[in-house]
């Protein structure tokens, strides 16, 4: 059985920190990328795959990652982790994007539990 990688996309470390600290179980890989291009590039192919990507503005670079997954990579799956101060516009702006889940930045202790629920119904795909 493969291990499905998941790539936490952020400026800073926060998140990944916290996915870190908060994972109970070690059958997911989780690796920290800071650009989309970063996160491209460490794609793995043929393997499952899971994005969470934080995202502070609707004029954020994670958008266009979001585009660019929704449209070259379908199977993989997005958790959405905001910060902003227009939270509706962002979260709607994102499940149009392809987003299998969309977060405040109060909701991260749940992600754990999602890449878990995740991994569980991809399975089968891979």
């Amino acid at each position: 059985m493969r291990l499905c990688q998941v790539l936490v996309c952020e400026s800073g470390h926060l998140l990944a920190h916290r996915l870190q600290l908060d994972r109970s179980d070690t059958s997911w890989l989780l690796r920290h990328v800071t650009s989309p291009r970063d996160c491209i590039k460490r794609l793995p192919t043929g393997s499952p795959a899971i994005v969470v990507l934080s995202i502070a503005e609707q004029l954020d670079p994670g958008l266009e990652l979001l585009a660019w997954l929704q449209l070259h990579r379908p199977r993989v799956r997005v958790i959405v982790v905001t910060s902003s101060t227009a939270p509706n516009e962002l979260s709607e702006l994102c499940w149009s994007l392809g987003a299998c889940l969309v977060l405040s930045t109060n909701g991260v202790k749940d992600v754990p539990r999602t890449i878990q629920t995740l991994i569980a119904a991809t399975e089968s795909e891979f």
